[in-house]
């Protein structure tokens, strides 16, 4: 067994507390858009020297397949669970931007593993390369995908693959609607049975990459804020089904009806007859994330958009006036010993986010000013939540 140096396990040690930090303050700094020259050559610096320095032990173990799948996939998984369940659509955006980058670089580099020794230098090489431009893609100081994404994907991809996302929906409606009667089922079974390992691989994350990169580009290119979250949705469930398979189809990729099981779920998530994604976000990925409570204040004030759009406009604010004083109310008549005995039960949760709804009326009414301007910056972050130590 190879004897662990100290130097290895300081440079782990670090490697895991800047990731710790990463994945706790990251989201609080603000994007630049990539426009800031100086934190693109410290990035690149940083990177270069974080390449060659480290003994090699480190390199094979930080800078693997398995290194570049914590930094590309679960740490944007996590912050697009996070993204969506938050109020506004800015932050979806912008993880919008990485997916669409991220799954166009992933399904264009399948072939790199395949082509190379598993411990070969070339290969190696990939790993690094990989790992620090998922990092420069949604790292806010660098905003890589903003920076593609308005000199490439919009300008270019954006005309070219819009005339084909409403052509592919009605194929893929049609193939899945058809697919459906068991009787043809067993036609897909029996193709991938008798197809190579690689080829069902391949077919497999085609399916749940091509069609979703092309409605993320046009929904990008396009501004549709509904088209936002859907994909973005989309993307996060589909990340943990990429994991899974990648980390497993070597030890089970064998069983038939494994890539057919890949395939009907990336199917399943995609199409919004199934509503697949949503399902699995709301049902899983949220309570897992502990974002419930921003995922309520999201759906309320979504409601409470659509509310007023069915009022009179010079009723608005008088409408927003009451929705504000009624949830201040129902908060005003729990007694600070119920909170305190309820804190952290379910009627404890409901006492908070019922502060938060009447924070953010009051907010829109402009019944109660200074104190919901502080948590509505908050909000308007895209990830603020009210803490326990915090008083309404």
């Amino acid at each position: 067994m190879a004897k662990v140096t100290v130097e290895e396990i300081a440079y782990c040690v670090a490697a895991l507390a800047i990731a710790l930090i990463m994945a706790w303050k990251l989201h609080e700094f603000p994007r630049t858009h990539g426009e800031n020259i100086t934190y693109q050559l410290v990035f690149w610096g940083i990177a270069l020297f974080c390449a060659i320095a480290p003994p090699e032990a480190v390199q094979r173990d930080i800078f693997s397949k398995f290194g570049a799948s914590m930094v590309g996939t679960v740490y944007p998984v996590f912050e697009s669970i996070r993204a969506i369940s938050s109020p506004g659509v800015d932050d979806d955006a912008r993880w919008v931007e990485y997916w669409i980058t991220e799954s166009f670089f992933v399904y264009t580099t399948m072939w790199v593993e395949r082509s190379f020794p598993a411990n070969s230098t070339i290969l190696e090489m990939f790993y690094e390369f990989q790992f620090f431009f998922f990092m420069w893609l949604f790292l806010p100081f660098t905003d890589g995908a903003f920076l593609i994404f308005k000199h490439i994907t919009k300008p270019f991809l954006v005309p070219l693959v819009k005339p084909w996302a409403e052509n592919m929906s009605n194929w893929l409606n049609v193939l899945v609607t058809t697919m459906i009667n068991a009787m043809h089922l067993w036609v897909l079974w029996a193709l991938f049975v008798f197809l190579p390992k690689d080829l069902k691989s391949f077919v497999a994350v085609s399916v749940g990459i091509i069609y979703p990169f092309i409605c993320s580009v046009v929904a990008a290119g396009t501004d549709d804020e509904e088209g936002y979250t859907f994909w973005l949705t989309y993307w996060s469930c589909y990340g943990v089904l990429f994991l899974a398979m990648d980390w497993t189809q070597d030890y089970i990729g064998w069983i038939p009806g494994f890539y057919t099981f890949v395939i009907l779920a990336s199917v399943y998530l995609m199409l919004p007859m199934f509503e697949g994604a949503k399902k699995v976000y709301r049902e899983i990925l949220v309570p897992l994330t502990g974002q419930q409570e921003n995922l309520i204040l999201r759906d309320a004030l979504k409601l409470n958009e659509e509310i007023l759009k069915k009022v009179p406009e010079d009723r608005r604010t008088k409408v927003q006036a009451m929705l504000a004083d009624t949830f201040s109310t129902k908060l005003d008549t729990r007694s600070s010993e119920s909170e305190s005995r309820n804190a952290k039960s379910s009627e404890g949760f409901g006492t908070k986010v019922q502060a938060m709804l009447a924070t953010k009326f009051s907010r829109k009414s402009g019944t109660t000013p200074s104190e919901s301007e502080r948590l509505d910056a908050k909000f308007s972050e895209g990830y603020g939540s009210v803490t326990q130590n915090e008083t309404v």
